[in-house]
């Protein structure tokens, strides 16, 4: 994977207010420029309503990135949803974080 390639995942989290059952959703791989557009249409296909709405602007905030961040990773709890968006660039190791949302890879 090169350095500008991105791979988003997103999770239904087993939470009560989790519409879907809990597990990996889709996985998605893309570049920078892709990121967001990516992120929006699992908004638009997994989530209704208003709500839908507020999380696009969510994820065109979190996700509209200039340069890949440090850690190599960039997530997103919506908590109304259960939805984990996690974007992982090559360097990024979010073990850590998926270890303390009980997700196992």
């Amino acid at each position: 994977m090169t350095p500008d390639r991105v791979i988003l995942t997103i999770t239904q989290l087993d939470t009560p207010e989790a519409a879907l059952p809990a597990g990996v959703l889709r996985v998605i791989d893309t570049d920078v420029d892709g990121l967001v557009e990516a992120a929006s249409a699992c908004v638009r296909e997994y989530v209704l309503g208003d709500r839908c709405d507020r999380l696009l602007g969510g994820v065109g905030r979190t996700f509209a990135v200039v340069d890949p961040p440090p850690s190599g990773f960039v997530a997103l709890i919506n908590k109304p949803t259960g939805l984990l968006f996690l974007a992982t660039w090559p360097w990024g190791h979010p073990e850590r974080l998926l270890q303390q949302l009980g997700i196992t890879t």
